[in-house]
């Protein structure tokens, strides 16, 4: 029996009598197909806690997860998140934007607002989104808010560092979106700071 996007599955694998058997769509003492995990981690990274996940499961594909499992799946991310916070940076950013924003955490049973501070830098490349966009750290900063106020108390700081991942994950994917009225703002600078523009 596995877990999957169309509910419970009762698999009937015959025993490998001759020698070692390997199950290519499901590997040996898995108990769901990889593409419940990934529905799973986008549910997580718009703030959904657990329990809210195992429901929303049994209520879309008829999947029984427990909260327990949920957090395990969820856990799978810990090493993408150290990889993240400890990547290398660029040498320059032309801009970088600082901010920060509070999130209630329980400390040894008792609840602690901390600040989790946010730093948008961009590289060479997307300089001319800052200087049309003014407004990019308030955007992320909004996304990030509005996935804080879902989960209102966070159980640890690791859970805190495991959802703003997954979010800025999902965040990130917008930014490769073309610049709305980007010709008409570039017309305008070329107005303004000709010497920057070749003719």
């Amino acid at each position: 029996m596995v877990q999957s996007e169309q509910g419970e599955l009762t698999l009937a694998i015959p025993p490998a009598r001759q020698g070692p058997f390997e199950s290519v769509l499901v590997p040996k003492h898995q108990g769901r197909l990889s593409g419940l995990d990934e529905k799973i981690l986008a549910l997580y990274a718009r703030g959904m806690s657990t329990r809210d996940i195992a429901w929303q499961l049994e209520e879309l594909y008829v999947a029984q997860l427990s909260p327990a499992i949920i957090s395990e799946v969820t856990d799978t991310v810990s090493e993408d998140v150290k990889g993240w916070q400890c990547r290398p940076l660029d040498e320059l950013y032309p801009t970088v934007d600082l901010d920060a924003l509070y999130v209630n955490i329980k400390v040894t049973g008792w609840l602690s607002q901390r600040a989790i501070y946010v730093v948008l830098g961009l590289n060479r490349e997307g300089n001319r989104r800052v200087i049309y966009t003014t407004t990019a750290l308030e955007s992320v900063n909004r996304s990030l808010r509005k996935m804080i106020r879902i989960k209102a108390v966070f159980p640890d700081e690791d859970s805190v560092f495991k959802l703003m991942y997954r979010a800025m994950n999902n965040i990130s994917k917008r930014w490769n979106r073309p610049i709305k009225n980007w010709r008409a703002a570039l017309s305008h600078f070329a107005i303004l700071f000709p010497e920057r523009f070749k003719v």
